[in-house]
């Protein structure tokens, strides 16, 4: 196999005309070039420069095989700045993990870290809660974001707390639970309630649906997890849905649909949003 250290002596020679001017440019014994030259010419089968005392000159064949020297040296030089393009594509890549149920918050958070590290390049992954973590745990997705008990992250990973949320009720206009101005967990009894099909956080939804059907409520999964189909799908059937939203800011809102956001008094219902990262490096 041809080296491409031979093939840079040949062509260096060629351009400074003088093994002792090749040998200083490129940092070598004079010697090792010699050497270089004629290993080339042993693998080629024929010599590629012809020696006089007075000058070089190519030989014939050499002048044949001199572009075919320079594309050698050309494709690695374009390998090299590829591969450099690739690893800065790879250090500025995050690669983050969710489910749609958190699609807006996931939406502000990239919008946040794309403004503070501008340039990075981001890869979704879309899935369930445990094929996600076992992809983090993998170090095929950098961060994953989804939900956790108050308080009780998985202290596999390395976790940051983004925001605690509180369950709140979205009523169709007419419902007869709109006029009031709180919901406390006794209203909800015999009610039918729309709820996530539970097939991206089971465990999760599990939580939340053995306190409230504790309550005698009775659920209806709606066909899909995202959120806007949840509500969708509330609205058809006339029936309340959950809505996630900041523990500090319970209050009433009349959104533009007619719907009626009713916070849950003393609810035993709060989740927190995490960003899990692996242990140990990270990139």
């Amino acid at each position: 196999m041809i080296e491409l250290s031979q093939v840079v002596c040949f062509l260096t020679i060629i351009e400074e005309s003088s093994f002792s001017r090749a040998a200083a440019r490129l940092g070598l014994a004079q010697s090792a070039i010699s050497q270089k030259l004629r290993r080339l010419e042993d693998q080629i089968g024929f010599k590629l420069i012809d020696r006089t005392s007075r000058q070089l000159q190519l030989s014939s064949k050499g002048a044949e095989f001199l572009p075919y020297a320079r594309q050698m040296v050309e494709a690695e030089t374009n390998a090299r700045s590829a591969a450099r393009t690739l690893l800065g594509r790879e250090r500025n890549t995050l690669r983050l993990g969710a489910y749609n149920f958190l699609q807006e918050e996931r939406i502000a958070l990239m919008e946040y870290y794309m403004a503070q590290v501008p340039g990075t390049r981001l890869e979704i992954e879309n899935g369930i809660k445990e094929q996600m973590l076992e992809m983090l745990r993998e170090g095929q997705i950098d961060a994953f974001l989804c939900l956790a008990q108050a308080g009780a992250p998985l202290f596999e990973f390395n976790h940051g707390f983004i925001r605690r949320v509180s369950a709140h009720l979205v009523f169709p206009a007419g419902h007869p639970l709109a006029v009031k101005e709180i919901i406390r967990m006794e209203d909800l009894t015999g009610i039918e309630m729309a709820t996530s099909p539970g097939r991206q956080d089971a465990p999760m939804l599990q939580i939340v649906c053995e306190h409230l059907t504790a309550k005698g409520v009775v659920l209806i999964p709606a066909p899909e997890a995202d959120r806007r189909a949840i509500l969708s799908f509330a609205r058809l059937q006339g029936i309340p849905s959950l809505r996630w939203l900041d523990i500090s800011n319970a209050q009433v809102r009349r959104e533009e649909d007619d719907t009626v956001v009713l916070p849950i008094a003393g609810s035993p219902l709060v989740l927190d949003h995490y960003l899990y990262t692996r242990r140990g490096p990270d990139r």
